[in-house]
């Protein structure tokens, strides 16, 4: 439990930045969501999945159920309601 405890402190006492290891993850979650879509990966479009993505997940994890994306992932709320 100890271990634990320390999880997230970097070796000075601060907090470890994580930012890059979460970008990967969506990131790498954005190229098999564009593989298994047929989409080609779009770095203007990837901003927009990485928030629908980020505030799925959250939703998912609080309300403890799995989190599926569908084809509309990297779309913004805008560009769904015009379907």
């Amino acid at each position: 439990a100890a271990l634990d405890a320390m999880d997230g402190i970097a070796d000075d006492g601060g907090a470890i930045d994580t930012s890059d290891v979460r970008e990967a993850r969506v990131r790498s979650a954005y190229m098999a969501w564009c593989k298994e879509y047929g989409k080609t990966v779009d770095e203007a479009r990837f901003p927009t999945f990485s928030s629908n993505f980020l505030t799925m997940e959250a939703y998912a994890e609080e309300n403890g159920r799995e989190m599926v994306l569908n084809k509309y992932a990297d779309c913004t709320e805008e560009e769904y309601r015009a379907l």
